[in-house]
């Protein structure tokens, strides 16, 4: 989920530009209190709606290429 959340997030902003940035703030958070605790998970509630965010944007992203393909190839 973090690979494909990530991704997504980097498309998210790419797309929607720097109003999207605020997205990465709770990655961002969880990833410093991981790394000052020594991996405790404690936090890691915050950045899990974050990365279904960019998990649903590699989805819509991969259906609508998909659909792509086949208004171009044809039946």
């Amino acid at each position: 989920m973090v690979l494909v959340g990530v991704v997504g997030l980097a498309g998210v902003v790419r797309r929607r530009g720097a109003t999207a940035l605020v997205l990465w703030v709770p990655v961002v958070v969880v990833t410093l209190s991981v790394l000052a605790s020594y991996g405790n998970p404690r936090f890691n509630a915050i950045a899990h709606p974050v990365l279904a965010i960019g998990v649903a944007w590699v989805v819509v992203w991969l259906l609508a290429r998909r659909a792509d393909r086949r208004a171009t190839v044809g039946p």
